[in-house]
């Protein structure tokens, strides 16, 4: 999944000098990968760079609105479908967690006294590319804002979704 897109094996290097190292990330599966560099002067003299990629597939629609008046609890499921999941593994968790918070809001959606958004997973693991997750949104809001987030589909044994 990973390359090294130097033209030599060999380089020399000065002193007080720096050198790129440029790499290739080319998955074929929605997956966590890992890698490691190693530069070595000689035989006892080595570094070593540890390397993660991780696959993301991106939705361009906007999928899911919550809408309720302040101090009004919402409830809502959450019906999501993943596309390029080759692989379905039983054992898989799948979890969702939200991203791109605009700072005024932060504190709202994620306090931990009074979180204004939770996702209860109701069907978090597949059985085959067939069926899609089901999380229960539940909103409640002390006070009135408007905000748009990005939800992320985290795969346990990695991969994103967004």
């Amino acid at each position: 999944m990973f390359k090294i897109l130097l033209k030599k094996n060999r380089l020399n290097v000065n002193g007080l000098s720096y050198l790129q190292i440029p790499i290739s990330f080319l998955p074929r599966t929605i997956n966590d990968y890992h890698a490691e560099v190693v530069v070595a002067m000689n035989e006892k003299i080595k570094w070593r760079y540890p390397i993660k990629g991780v696959t993301e597939s991106y939705s361009s629609t906007s999928d899911f609105s919550l809408k309720t008046k302040c101090r009004v609890k919402c409830e809502q499921d959450l019906v999501i479908s993943l596309p390029g999941n080759p692989s379905i593994n039983p054992e898989d968790v799948y979890s969702l967690e939200l991203t791109n918070v605009p700072k005024d809001f932060e504190k709202i959606l994620k306090n931990q006294t009074h979180k204004a958004l939770n996702f209860i997973p109701i069907k978090n693991t597949l059985e085959d590319s067939t069926e899609s997750l089901v999380f229960k949104a539940s909103f409640h809001p002390l006070k009135p804002f408007k905000a748009n987030v990005e939800m992320v589909v985290i795969k346990s044994t990695g991969g994103r979704w967004k």
